[in-house]
């Protein structure tokens, strides 16, 4: 089901460590050559898509562990990915400029892509000798810093009978009984774009016979709580049972109540976590 989920973290050709002490840097003093290059280089990788071509990665700008800490390869499916998925850059400002005791400066931009509803950060990280080191995506833009393992969600208190319905209803047509094909029907007024385009049926079907064979029919399920960031989504988290494990069924929708993912874990945990953060499930 990992197909089905909306948020998308990616450190785009890079795992290096870097502190997390960081001091806020007024844009105006930041090099206005580096600016240009950073918006540049980042606009041009996002921004224009054409089939098993990459941007060229100039030695001259990104640094020698950027280019190679990954392939060729790698950074096409990554760029292909983002295109399917969420679509193009359509617009971009640096909104944050930060600094660590490395001289590391970590250019904060909110971004919007052609086929979401939300905005989007990309962070590119440039070294003391001014070449990018770094691109991270963050699925959402928060006003606020968060660190690229943070997930800033609240329980809902409150929310409406209506939308615990609608929530469910979209679980009962993705998980249970779902190899008779009765699927909920997405629109633009009760699902955001993205995921009408990329939720098939075929999708859904899979996914029904995958979990079937790993897990056995669906017997019931009870909605555990509520969470939102309180900027754009809010998720339903059910306790699920299955005839062979307990597990956790997923509804996404954004704060306008519109459907935007749904997904299964691999395994129920009382503890919210993000689907690649799960831990491993400790022996019995």
């Amino acid at each position: 089901m990992k197909k089905f989920i909306l948020t998308f973290l990616v450190i785009l050709f890079s795992f290096k460590t870097f502190s997390q002490n960081l001091k806020k840097v007024g844009k105006d003093s930041v090099d206005i050559d580096l600016l240009k290059i950073v918006n540049k280089s980042t606009y041009n990788i996002f921004s224009t898509y054409r089939k098993d071509e990459i941007p060229e990665f100039s030695k001259n700008i990104f640094s020698n562990h950027f280019l190679n800490d990954k392939s060729k390869d790698n950074i096409t499916a990554y760029i292909k990915s983002v295109y399917e998925k969420f679509g193009l850059l359509s617009s971009y400002n640096v909104e944050q400029v930060l600094i660590d005791e490395n001289s590391t400066l970590t250019f904060r931009i909110k971004v919007k892509f052609s086929k979401v509803d939300f905005y989007s950060e990309i962070r590119v990280k440039v070294n003391k000798t001014n070449k990018i080191d770094e691109i991270i995506c963050k699925s959402f833009w928060y006003n606020k810093y968060y660190k690229v393992s943070e997930n800033p969600l609240n329980a809902l208190k409150e929310i409406s009978s209506k939308n615990i319905t609608k929530a469910k209803l979209f679980l009962e047509k993705t998980f249970k009984n779902c190899e008779k094909r009765n699927y909920l029907k997405l629109n633009n007024k009760i699902a955001t774009n993205r995921l009408i385009n990329s939720l098939t049926n075929k999708k859904i079907h899979d996914a029904c016979l995958e979990t079937k064979n790993r897990l056995g029919k669906l017997i019931s399920y009870k909605l555990y709580e509520v969470l939102t960031d309180k900027k754009y989504q809010i998720i339903y988290r059910f306790k699920a049972i299955y005839e062979k494990e307990k597990t956790e069924l997923r509804v996404y929708t954004t704060l306008q109540h519109k459907y935007s993912g749904i997904y299964i874990m691999k395994y129920w945990n009382d503890k919210f976590y993000a689907p690649s953060k799960l831990p491993k499930k400790e022996a019995k």
